[in-house]
C-alpha cells in the first residue's frame, strides 16, 4: 500500500471527525449551548471552516500523490455525509 495514501487517509480520518464534531456541537445547537471555545472568533473561525479547506486540500494532495485518487475522493465524500448533521426528525414534521 502506498505510504502517501496512509497519511492522507489517516489525516482525513482527523479531519472528518472535526468537521462532525462542529456540526453537532456548533451548528445545530442553538447559541446559549455553544461550548467556550466558539465564543472566540478566530477559534470559531478555524473551526468551522477549517476542515473543509483541510479536506479540499488533501483531495488535491491525493490526487498529486497517490496512484488511486479516485479511491481517496470517494472515501472522503462517504465519510463528509456520514459525518454531517441531520436535522431533528421532530422538526420535519
Amino acid at each position: 500500500m502506498e505510504t502517501h495514501l496512509v497519511v492522507l487517509g489517516i489525516l482525513q480520518v482527523v479531519t472528518v471527525l472535526i468537521y462532525g464534531w462542529v456540526g453537532r456541537v456548533f451548528l445545530s445547537q442553538p447559541r446559549y449551548n455553544h461550548p467556550s471555545i466558539f465564543h472566540s472568533p478566530a477559534a470559531r473561525l478555524v473551526l468551522c471552516y477549517g476542515p473543509l479547506v483541510a479536506m479540499v486540500v488533501l483531495v488535491v494532495l491525493a490526487f498529486v500523490l497517490t496512484e488511486s485518487p479516485w479511491l481517496f475522493l470517494g472515501l472522503t465524500v462517504a465519510g463528509f455525509v456520514a459525518s454531517s448533521v441531520r436535522p431533528d426528525r421532530d422538526l420535519l414534521r
